[in-house]
């Protein structure tokens, strides 16, 4: 697999702003196994890899659910709480991957 462009979706908007955050690596099939016939059939085929943690999925699914290409969108008036919840997911994404990080540290301090 050859992965030829990412597209941080993380970084890529403005400090204040948060939102859909994830990395999508965009790849295609550079060698198989597969039989030669096969190989050529899926091997020009793009495709698109989302990673995401566990908070930065959950926001999405639940924005996609609430906002994304309704015609019923959030109504003005509660957008700004529909925004502060994004970035509250951001907060609970940092924090849990500073406790993860701490946690491995003193594993590792406590083995040695």
């Amino acid at each position: 697999m050859c992965c030829s462009s990412h597209d941080p979706k993380i970084n890529s908007s403005e400090l204040n702003v948060f939102g859909y955050m994830s990395l999508h690596l965009k790849c295609k099939i550079k060698n198989t196994q597969l039989d030669p016939k096969a190989d050529k059939t899926i091997k020009n085929i793009p495709f698109e890899i989302q990673i995401r943690t566990i908070a930065q999925d959950a926001w999405a699914s639940i924005s996609h659910h609430l906002d994304y290409k309704k015609d019923s969108t959030i109504p003005e008036e509660l957008r700004r709480d529909f925004h502060a919840l994004s970035g509250l997911f951001y907060v609970a994404d940092t924090h849990f991957s500073i406790l993860s990080q701490e946690k491995t540290k003193l594993l590792f301090k406590k083995s040695t």
